[in-house]
């Protein structure tokens, strides 16, 4: 059996089913370069908790920002909207990214 879009109807909801969803199953909705960070979220065993903090639109079509605070720092998850509930994680940092200055959509 094979997961097909939609996986997700918001921003906030896909990058929840990203930390919960091993790599095998969210690998095609992420870029390559974030296994390494997703094995460091991920645990089949224990699943990640955290507080959402803010959700933020970015300069460039289609991008927003997701923050999730952790127990001991706040990740900032960047995702591409492609639109009709599509989604790509692009990017996590430690640092919010300074093209992402909209409001905060969870308020």
């Amino acid at each position: 059996m094979r997961r097909v879009e939609t996986i997700a109807s918001s921003v906030t909801w896909f990058v929840e089913e990203w930390l919960r969803r091993p790599w095998g199953e969210i690998s095609e909705w992420s870029d390559p370069q974030l296994a390494g960070w997703h094995s460091k979220l991920y645990s089949d065993k224990n699943p990640v908790f955290g507080d959402y903090d803010e959700l933020r639109r970015c300069t460039k079509a289609g991008k927003w920002q997701f923050s999730v605070g952790f127990a001991d720092k706040p990740l900032y998850f960047s995702v591409l909207d492609r639109g009709d509930n599509r989604y790509r994680m692009t990017a996590i940092s430690e640092t919010p990214s300074p093209h992402c200055l909209g409001p905060n959509q969870l308020q």
